[in-house]
This record gives C-alpha cells, structure tokens and sequence, in this order.
C-alpha cells in the first residue's frame, strides 16, 4: 500500500503551474490561507488563459477584465477541488487549526527552498525536478521511474501512442488500463517534470491520437554494472561492437540500448579515448553520475526518492536518469532535415510545431530545449540562417492552433524557413 492507501487514479489536476506558484509565492511562509492560495491561483490561471487566447489570434477583442470573469469561479472550484487535494496528497500541506489555513509540511521544507533557489538562478528545470521529487516521496507511483519511465523506454523507439501508454502504464502498476482522465494528467506532469513530450498525430488507422516520447535516458544501476563488467571483459574490442553484443545479450530494445549509453557516459565508466573502462566501484559510479548532473532514483515498493550523495541501493531498482545530448550544430543538422521533409516546395515555411513534434521523435530532447536551441539560433545567426513569416487568422481557425508559439523578444514565431544546412 502507498503512504495514503490506494491511489488507483489522480487527481483531475494538470497544470502544475499552480502548485509551482503557490511555492514560489509562499513557500517561505510557516502558514498559508486558502484565499492567498487562490490569489495565486487566478494571477497565473489568467495569465495562461490570456496569453492562449492572444496567441492563437483568436478573440483578440477580449480584454483581461472580461477573461477574469470568464474564469474566476472555475478557478475557485478547481482551487479548492484538486489544488488542495493535491498539495495535501504529496505532503506539501497540511491543514492548520483555523478554518482554510494551511501549514507547509516539515518534511517538505528542504525540496521546497531548493525550488526557491532554483527560481532566483532561473533555472527552471530543477525547479521541475525538485517538485518531481516530493511527488516521488509521496508515493505517486504512476511517474516512478521504474514505472513510467520503463515503460515508454521498452518501445523500439521509445515512443507510444496514449492509447498503449494508457494499457502498458496501467498493466505494470494496478494490473489493468488506468483510466483515459488519470493518463492524460499523469502525461502532463511528466512533461512539465521533463520526462516527456506529448504530440498531435494520427495513428495508422486513421484515428486521431497523441504520441508520448520519452525525453529522458534511463537506465537501472544493475545494468551499469553489468555493462561494466562485460566491458572489462572486452577491452580489446571497439566499444560500440561491444554495446551492441550487450545489447543482444540482454534482449535490449534499440531505445533502451541507446538509453543505456547516454547514462554510462555520465558515470565515469568509460574513459575519455571512449574505449577503456575504470575501475569504479558501484559508490564512485554514483558519486561520479550525481556530479555530471545525473538524477538517481531509488524505488522500494510504493516508496521512492531521489539520491543526493552514494549509499547502499537495490541495484535493479534504482535508476539512473539524464537528458539526451545535442550540440547546437547536430540540432539544427536536423531541424533542416526535417524541414525538407515537411515541406512541399523550396519557397515553403513550415510550422514550429511539425518541426518540433519531428525533432523531439528523432533526438528524445525535450520541448524546452527544443525552444531553448531554436531561440539560440536565433539570437547568434538571425535572418542569415532563419526567415519567419506571418499568419493570418483565418489560417489559425483553419489549423486549430492550440500550442503557445516560440517568442523571441516578445514576438510570437510560427512558422520559419532555414536557409542553409549547415550552421
């Protein structure tokens, strides 16, 4: 059983935006009321609402008076429904002896001035991360690593349709499909967490569906030290021959092979001609992976948390978890492949959102980083490499444009064209 008895579903309750705003907000008090909470709620509720309708070129007539109105007491009920509901489940709150006041749990205090450190150096990914690891000690298993992660990483391409993460996420943790309503938010976290990336697409069958792409590589701390070993075996032979037999050995989809690697880059096993091994103990692997920025997360039964400095772990379920990587230079190699392929004539420009549900599918980063490169690109090489163009209303009712666009400088970016295939 997890810490609060069954948890066969989640709470209706997608954009964690609002527990990170609580937090940014009154993370540094000792108590919070409801209404506070709610005041944060509207300001980035609002926010968000104004900012979709503005960019979709939609409604552009409505003033943020009128969206208020429109959302305040939608906003009240989703507050007090799921917000608090869900603060409470990952003992981020607990009730105080007044009516609607709220103490900060003690046990989350550490996570929480983390995510506020996190917030003055701009970064926001471990602001993401940290919030991930008090949901992890809570005991939401449906986004443990060996749960969630797993099972987008035993697809050949690490990649599944919602249809199939619904059935295969469900088999591995209540023994059976968890419901449509639960996936979706358990795919939204994951998201905003780093994990993965959702898209629009159309299955073979012509129905209509999202793909889910698994944005981290993963990989157990007992398949490090297996592969450690089989390469110590074989120093004589090209590293690559031997990750490929390693793979065939262990019945590795190519994704997880590819998982693999990326995760042994980062603990110091192999040295820097990329063929030697180490003699590393399974305490420096940690110690190295944790400094090259790895997050190690070990699971126990419905319990899980994230590992800061080495200790005695269960090797097949603790987890080995790190961004795929990509220069500059290979990312725009193959945003300009993509391109051409998405495109009908030279003259054509080709929307943001194709571009990057197509690069995310190939390399496995992550949307922000994809809007993170494409923005560097901008910024260094400007009109010399990329030209945008505009779009008129009539294109976005057409194309039903939901996602936020790319803004540089203010200046929301739909559609570009490159201009070379090289940088």
């Amino acid at each position: 059983m997890s810490p609060r008895g069954s948890r066969e579903s989640v709470p209706g309750m997608s954009r964690l935006q609002y527990v990170m705003g609580v937090l940014e907000d009154h993370g540094h008090k000792v108590e919070v009321t409801f209404d506070e909470i709610f005041q944060t709620v509207k300001k980035i509720g609002f926010q968000i609402e104004y900012e979709r309708i503005k960019m979709s070129g939609l409604h552009k007539d409505l003033t943020k008076e009128e969206i208020k109105e429109k959302y305040e007491k939608q906003l009240k009920n989703l507050t007090r429904r799921d917000l608090i509901r869900l603060l409470k489940r990952w003992n981020i709150l607990e009730p105080s002896d007044l009516l609607d006041h709220y103490r900060f749990v003690e046990s989350s205090k550490n996570c929480i001035s983390k995510i506020l450190l996190a917030k003055k150096e701009g970064d926001e990914n471990k602001q993401w991360l940290y919030l991930y690891s008090l949901a992890l000690i809570s005991g939401e298993f449906f986004i443990f690593p060996g749960k969630y992660s797993l099972t987008l990483r035993s697809s050949n391409t690490g990649s599944l349709y919602f249809e199939e993460l619904q059935g295969r996420l469900g088999n591995v943790t209540i023994k059976r499909p968890i419901n449509p309503t639960s996936t979706r938010v358990i795919t939204d976290w994951m998201e905003l967490f780093g994990f993965s990336a959702k898209f629009p697409t159309v299955k073979p069958d012509g129905k209509e569906s999202e793909l889910i792409i698994s944005t981290k590589a993963v990989a157990t701390l007992k398949e490090v030290t297996e592969l450690k070993i089989f390469l110590e075996k074989r120093q004589s032979d090209q590293l690559i021959d031997i990750l490929k037999e390693f793979a065939t050995d262990k019945h590795l989809s190519p994704f997880e092979a590819k998982s693999l690697y990326q995760c042994v880059l980062k603990t110091g096993i192999i040295k820097t001609n990329n063929s030697l091994v180490s003699e590393s103990k399974i305490g420096d692997i940690l110690l190295q992976a944790i400094k090259n920025g790895v997050l190690v997360v070990t699971e126990e039964g419905n319990v899980a948390k994230i590992i800061e400095r080495p200790e005695e772990v269960p090797p097949d379920t603790t987890f080995l978890i790190t961004d795929f990587q990509l220069s500059l230079e290979n990312f725009y190699e193959v945003l300009y492949e993509k391109m051409l392929k998405l495109r009908k004539t030279s003259y054509d420009y080709v929307w943001i959102s194709d571009l990057k549900r197509e690069v995310c599918k190939e390399t496995h980063i992550h949307p922000r980083t994809f809007d993170k490169l494409l923005k560097e690109i901008f910024r260094k090489y400007g009109p010399d490499v990329i030209e945008v163009t505009g779009v008129y209303a009539a294109t976005f009712s057409r194309k039903r444009i939901k996602e936020i666009p790319l803004n540089i400088d203010g200046r929301p970016i739909y559609k570009i064209r490159l201009k070379r295939e090289k940088l």
